[in-house]
């Protein structure tokens, strides 16, 4: 079985990135033919500081899936929420001592923009992590309770799975960018909250972007993030505890912190090659990151190279030139490049293409249209509202023909359905016969009788009469009115097919108009009718006024008359009735069903609208998809990682071409151009979709279980107009995927049929076939040099600090050609000059079709971030625009760092306490300097080694060394320059503080026993000319006693002074403002105070316990 899924996308990048992810594997399950929901098992998650997902070019992930940090307003509000949940005293208060950026200096709106800086970034990530953390534990559940979809899923796509087979492990992994704020603020956390929040999240993978990725873009603050991020990032991944767990608390426990593996990528390979832009890296990283999810193949392998990284690393530990064994291998890296016939990015094209055709056509179409019907000129002088007018009106009568509402001197479409003379003259031989047959008993009878006779026989047939009126009525207009809304509803759909929604809306009106006024006119007729039926009821009984006869029969002429008189005034009657009811039935209809199809096709017409018109300043969605023009836009174009073996810029053509042959037998109802063509018949409707199912109209209503819109006077309507992205994807699908039709076979073409001598659809041979494995052959070669990792390496650089050889394995998905395929060799052939091995490659084979092969290759050995290019040739590009301290401070470096230094300082804990013993010994002897006004050196046997420029925070002299600390992040920007040596000034901190060779049990240095048993004199061995010779003044002596007790002085003098500043109350402050400072001074010293006091009590013991008759067992 297929793994569960964890993915969250963090800022904008990682959220393109995720939703590329979830694209790519929508995509593959479309093409596998799986139908049912999005699989819960696979969890795709955004986290962004926005209320909207950027880019509209990429689908967007299912708001349930997207969690906006927009809370909050401004950051005073964010501070308010964080103080109030981590109040002064407590150990989260603690961890934000230093950076925390102060409230009463941030006035950027953060609701408007995303956080420029990564201390921003992640206030706003822990004011709103509870509603991270509900959906990570949400997505966990899911993942645990998903496995028999997933199982079914797995076997869709080629996945054996055994019955009772468990649910695995999830992938977990966190996608972000080094350069953002938002990105790279909240990554880390993200990662943590994984690992906190579930036991299957113990392995968090974490895809970090180099700031090489945004091309001519990138700032000099978006390196800074980047620098700071690596800082962070490689003190989590060194770390062997669970600190920094305050202010993103574990639910369960967890003994470690940051990514337990992590891949860096940029914009070039490890060879160079250039990618050219960023949208073409997260989707290279999206395409690899929807493989691992959907190949068993892939999936197996990147969990192999996930999970082994931790040993890979230690066995290529370094990146700084010494301890190599305590700074194992921290990033890898992957590429990827996908060989392909294009069809899977041609079915999106033709997608897009026609949903924009759709889109465009149902909110503008009626320029087109005014043009061909009006004439150029008289378009051109025309408003856009005359335009419509105008295209109303001359199609009026035909749209009221064709919904059967026309009611004129012409035509009586609706009341000839009901009230027609021939209804009457029905009515009237109903009443006659009625009559007639009950006064067939009566004899010879006196005038007075028959008058009576015939005036209770008329009120029988007088209720009857009204009684089978309204039944006949309401029975028929029930039926009517179903057949009027779906007549109507599929009249508004052809219409708008033609000329637009704006015309069809106006059209309805128009419809509307003429129904009240057919109505008034219909209440006028009853009333007429009413007068004509009293006129008639007096002529009836007039027929007996001027009668002789003492006694009268049935066939009397004076009965025959007035029976048929009455009859007339009972018809008119029941027409007068019948009349009432269509004025109502046509009011009804205007206010209830054409009311609701104008106001659902005007909500139609506005959601449309943010589709082609600008929002908020932003490109309309519609602009990134291509026309009916032959311009393919960017988004749809190859990657220079997609290697299609057809030409992507033929696409309309081949869109013309199978559309043509899929339009069917009315073909010349349609318009000429296939792809107007196509979308008529997909506004239409009325065709049988790929899963068997008739597709109604465009607007629709609500449909009965018979599959047809119903509607009854004062009934209300709701309108559906089939407008939303996802609906119109489905609509067009079920048409281009109907079995056996010419795009469902282009669409659904493989690999090894497309380079099979033979067309297996017919069996005639392929005229191209020699030229399609020619090209074959040439994509595959440019294929595996550029599915190499996405990273940039200082071969130079590594050469000096790593051991191991920098090497790469590929992986393929598995190439369909089975033995005998003309493709097989070729492909072979390719390979093994690619790899220059004679190995087996049946491995690179897999059963069965595809219509894509995926490339990728890891970079087996874990290396430090100063061997990335990448990230330090950006680094050092932004590092030389710096011309003095104050600027470095107050934006280069302002809120970048979002870490306590013990959390910050790129160092493992053992090596950071190291630096710290090691300050206090070279500190005392006068073999460092403590300047906050020139750059601070060290001495060594090597030489004198200088620290970075620039100290990032304004302090004194006592915060010197917890500045020197923060401070070694800027190294990485020498790395270019210097190589290893960038480091040397901290190396020979560590190698004066790591003592006996271990770095957790601290045993005095040689260059401090030299000291302490000789001073300065011939028999020292390890002391060198102070570089502080004020400070080496201090401590200078003539015997071991008076040395060694000017030394503890010093180091006493240090630690009272910690112990003075750690015992006064804490403040509310400790937050880093406007100008790069931190407030109170001393808060770096806080930061730090317990490896200081650890640093300093460790070298003072040692001192302490030193004596001269020691120096022979030491030295």
């Amino acid at each position: 079985m297929l793994r569960p899924v964890i993915m969250i996308g963090c800022g904008g990048a990682g959220l393109k990135t995720v939703r590329l992810v979830r694209e790519g594997v929508q995509r593959r399950l479309d093409r596998a033919g799986w139908d049912g929901p999005f699989p819960d098992a696979w969890q795709f998650i955004g986290i962004d500081s926005t209320n909207y997902q950027e880019d509209p070019s990429i689908p967007t992930l299912p708001a349930d899936d997207y969690i906006s940090m927009v809370n909050y307003r401004t950051y005073p509000n964010i501070a308010s929420v964080v103080d109030a949940r981590f109040p002064q005293g407590s150990a989260g208060f603690r961890e934000m001592m230093g950076w925390r950026p102060n409230p009463n200096n941030v006035g950027v709106p953060l609701n408007m923009a995303p956080p420029p800086a990564r201390a921003l970034g992640r206030m706003t990530f822990i004011a709103s992590q509870d509603i991270v953390r509900q959906r990570v534990s949400r997505a966990f559940a899911e993942c645990a309770v998903g496995g028999p979809v997933l199982s079914k899923v797995s076997q869709l796509l080629g996945v054996t799975v055994a019955p009772g087979t468990p649910v695995p492990q999830p992938l977990t992994i966190v996608i972000g960018s080094m350069a953002g704020g938002t990105g790279a603020g909240i990554m880390l956390d993200v990662v943590d909250i994984l690992r906190r929040t579930h036991l299957d999240g113990a392995f968090p993978v974490m895809v970090a972007f180099t700031p090489d990725v945004f091309g001519s873009v990138v700032s000099d603050q978006m390196t800074a993030n980047s620098a700071a991020f690596v800082s962070e990032f490689l003190s989590a991944y060194w770390d062997d505890e669970a600190s920094d767990s305050a202010l993103v608390p574990a639910v369960i426990r967890t003994g470690t912190r940051g990514p337990h593996s992590t891949f860096m990528i940029g914009r070039k390979t490890i060879d160079g090659l250039d990618l050219g832009n960023s949208q073409n890296v997260f989707r290279s990283v999206g395409d690899t990151l929807a493989s691992v999810t959907t190949s068993a193949r892939i999936q197996d392998q990147f969990t192999h190279h996930v999970w082994n990284r931790p040993f890979a690393g230690a066995n290529n530990g370094g990146g700084y030139g010494w301890h190599e064994n305590l700074t194992k291998g921290a990033v890898s890296s992957f590429g990827y490049a996908t060989l392909s016939i294009g069809r899977d990015r041609f079915h999106g094209y033709l997608l897009r293409l026609l949903q924009r055709s759709i889109v465009e056509h149902l909110s503008e179409g009626f320029n087109r249209a005014a043009f061909f019907l009006l004439g150029a000129e008289a378009a051109k002088e025309l408003s856009q509202q005359s335009k419509v007018s105008e295209l109303a009106r001359i199609h009026h009568d035909e749209f009221m023909l064709a919904c059967q509402l026309s009611e004129n001197s012409n035509h009586r479409q609706i009341s000839d359905s009901f009230v027609s003379d021939l209804h009457l003259h029905d009515e009237f031989q109903t009443v006659m016969d009625l009559m007639t047959s009950s006064l067939a008993a009566i004899q010879q009878s006196d005038i007075e009788l028959w008058i009576l006779q015939l005036e209770s026989q008329a009120r029988t047939a007088r209720d009857a009469s009204r009684i089978r009126a309204e039944e006949l009525m309401s029975s028929s207009l029930l039926q009517w009115g179903s057949d009027l809304l779906q007549r109507v509803l599929k009249t508004c759909a052809e219409f708008s097919a033609r000329l637009s929604l704006p015309v069809v809306m106006n059209l309805v009106e128009l419809a509307r108009d003429d129904l009240l006024v057919s109505a008034d006119l219909m209440k006028e007729s009853a009333i007429i009718d009413r007068k004509n039926a009293e006129q008639m009821l007096v002529l009836a009984q007039s027929h007996f006024l001027t009668r002789t006869e003492e006694q009268l029969d049935l066939s009397s002429v004076a009965v025959q008359n007035a029976i048929q008189d009455y009859a007339k005034a009972i018809s008119l009657e029941w027409l007068a009735t019948a009349r009432d009811q269509l004025s109502a039935t046509f009011e009804s209809v205007s206010s209830g069903v054409l009311k609701a199809i104008h106001s659902g096709l005007q909500q139609s017409l506005n959601r449309l609208g943010t589709l082609i018109t600008s929002q908020d300043g932003k490109t309309p969605v519609v602009s990134f998809w291509p026309r009916n023009d032959g311009v393919i836009p960017n988004s749809f174009a190859p990657s220079p990682v997609e290697f299609y073996l057809e030409d992507h810029t033929e696409w309309l053509q081949l869109a013309r071409t199978i559309l043509e042959k899929s339009l069917g037998e009315d073909r010349h109802l349609l318009p000429v151009d296939p792809i107007e063509a196509t979308r008529t018949r997909l506004i239409q409707g009325g065709f049988v979709g790929n899963h068997g199912n008739l597709v109604p109209p465009l607007i629709s209503a609500e449909i009965r279980e018979d599959g047809l819109a119903s509607w009854s006077i004062e009934q209300p309507v709701e309108i559906c107009a089939i407008d939303g992205l996802v609906d119109l994807e489905e609509r067009i699908d079920s048409w281009l995927m109907r079995s056996s039709t010419a795009t469902e076979e282009c669409l659904n073409e493989g690999l090894s049929s497309y380079l099979s001598q033979i067309d297996v659809r017919n069996g005639d041979p392929i005229a191209s076939h020699a030229s399609r494995l020619a090209i074959y052959q040439k994509k595959l070669e440019e294929a595996l040099k550029q599915s190499r990792p996405l990273i940039q390496i200082d071969q130079k650089m590594y050469a000096t600090v790593h051991s191991q050889d920098i090497k790469t394995s590929l992986n393929v998905q598995g190439f369909p050609f089975g033995e005998g395929h003309p493709a097989r060799s070729i492909t072979q052939e390719v390979v093994r000059g690619f790899l220059r091995t004679h190995g087996d490659f049946e491995w690179i084979f897999s059963g069965g079709e595809a219509e894509s092969v995926f490339i990728s290759s890891f970079l087996d050995n874990p290396v430090n971030p100063s061997v990335v290019s990448s990230f330090t040739e950006p680094f050092a590009q932004s590092m030389s625009n710096i011309v003095n301290e104050s600027l470095l401070r107050s934006s280069f470096w302002l809120w970048r760092r979002a870490r306590v230094l013990e959390n910050f300082i790129p160092l493992p804990d053992h090596l950071r306490l190291a630096v710290i013993r090691g300050f206090a010994i070279a500190r005392a002897l006068g073999y460092c300097t403590a300047s906050i006004d020139e750059v601070n050196r060290v001495v060594d046997h090597k030489g004198v080694h200088e620290f970075p420029k620039y100290l990032l925070t304004a302090t004194n002299r006592n915060n010197v060394l917890p500045a020197l600390l923060e401070s070694m992040v800027l190294t990485f920007a020498d790395v270019p320059t210097k190589g290893k040596d960038a480091f040397n000034a901290y190396g020979a901190l560590i190698d004066y503080g790591i003592g006996g060779g271990h770095a957790d049990e601290f045993q005095l240095s040689k260059v401090m026993i030299d000291f302490l048993d000789y001073g300065v004199g011939p028999e020292a061995k390890y002391v060198y000319t102070p570089v502080d010779a004020g400070r080496a003044e201090k401590v200078a002596g003539h015997d071991f006693d008076s040395r060694k007790r000017k030394v503890l002085e010093y180091l006493d003098l240090y630690l009272s002074n910690l112990q003075r500043l750690d015992a006064q109350p804490r403040l509310k402050a400790y937050w880093r403002d406007i100008s790069g400072s931190v407030e109170p001074t001393d808060t770096p010293l806080l930061e730090l105070m317990p490896d200081l006091r650890r640093g300093y009590t460790d070298v003072r013991s040692a001192v302490q316990n030193h004596y001269q008759e020691d120096v022979e067992s030491v030295s």
